[in-house]
């Protein structure tokens, strides 16, 4: 039996609305600008738990940035999904080999408004390789909110960021793909 051109098409446009409904559901669709945050604050049980942080609550949609603090421009950001579909944009992240690059953690809360980070603030950012990735593929230094790498070996691994208070951690993100070129 054979089909006709008119159902094979119709399908193909289906499948392909599908396809693009569900990239535009998860908010994972986008030029290099980052999408805009909500302007309300969510009501107190919609606040995904992983996202309390003793007192203080992350924002829903993009807790975590790292920027460029001399451009301000955004290198790469968590897009919160929850835990175990959460992801970074704009990755990997790269970093030269032989070279330093600085870049500044901004923590946004529900309203926000930046979390001050720092050794002297309430929250503490420390950075950390996974176990797949080699130890010496970059030297990470982290001064308050700014994270100074250095890429020391070429190739590719992930790092991930967590955000400490009293010396706990309070939230972890997921790992960020970094290259050393």
């Amino acid at each position: 039996m054979r089909e006709n051109e008119g159902s094979r098409s119709r399908r193909r446009v289906l499948r392909a609305a599908a396809g693009v409904g569900t990239l535009a559901l998860a908010g994972c669709v986008g030029g290099d600008e980052p999408p805009e945050e909500p302007t309300e604050s969510p009501d107190a049980e919609d606040i995904d738990p992983d996202l309390r942080l003793n007192g203080r609550v992350l924002a829903s949609s993009f807790p975590i940035r790292l920027r460029d603090p001399d451009e301000e421009a955004v290198v790469t950001e968590v897009h919160w999904h929850g835990e175990g579909w959460s992801h970074w944009h704009f990755q990997p992240l790269e970093i030269s080999l032989e070279d330093t690059r600085t870049l500044q953690v901004v923590a946004l809360d529900q309203d926000l408004e930046p979390i001050p980070l720092g050794e002297d603030d309430a929250y503490q950012v420390v950075v950390r390789r996974t176990e797949e990735t080699a130890a010496d593929l970059l030297e990470v230094g982290v001064a308050d909110d700014r994270i100074e790498f250095r890429g020391t070996t070429a190739g590719e691994g992930q790092l991930v960021f967590e955000l400490r208070h009293d010396g706990e951690r309070a939230w972890l993100s997921p790992p960020l793909e970094t290259a050393v070129e």
